[in-house]
């Protein structure tokens, strides 16, 4: 085993590479990180809730299938437009 090949094997082993010699990058990419967990819970959260209270209407007959494509497709703005907050850096 080369000296190169060991550092692809560790590269593709680990959770963070540091590209540069400062550490304040590594306290960047943990807020980041922090940042992307809380969108995802909070698309997850929503996505649950939505679902919870809108199939049992929709399996007792009481939402037409119009209404609940409309609110499916609404349901799913909502989470990519929380989602593309992600995009600005703190």
């Amino acid at each position: 085993v080369t000296l190169l090949d060991a550092c692809d094997w560790v590269k593709n082993s680990t959770d963070i590479i540091l590209l540069n010699n400062r550490l304040g990058s590594l306290s960047s990419a943990f807020t980041g990180a922090a940042r992307y967990h809380r969108i995802v819970w909070q698309n997850f959260s929503w996505a649950l809730l939505y679902n919870s209270l809108t199939i049992p209407f929709a399996m007792a007959g009481l939402v037409t299938p119009y209404w609940a494509a409309i609110g499916m497709s609404l349901s799913s703005v909502a989470v990519v437009i929380n989602s593309r907050r992600l995009r600005k850096h703190p």
